[in-house]
């Protein structure tokens, strides 16, 4: 369902809470560190990369999460 069928229901859009930013850019800040470790491949590193800029981008949905 997208979010603009879901607006139409019981979901109401909120604007995002500092701790909920704070918490984002932890994830990216982590995800790009990850990225650059040694011994992942280079597959890893893409998809760790990638993630960290689509959620800096606020469309972020991490293919890999702890």
């Amino acid at each position: 369902m997208s979010w603009a069928k879901l607006l139409g229901r019981n979901v109401t859009a909120e604007p995002p809470s500092k701790t909920e930013l704070d918490n984002l850019r932890s994830i990216v800040s982590r995800s790009l560190r990850d990225a650059v470790a040694t011994g992942l491949s280079a597959d890893a590193r893409f998809v760790m990369a990638y993630d960290a800029k689509k959620w800096k981008k606020g469309t972020g949905n991490f293919l890999y999460s702890r």
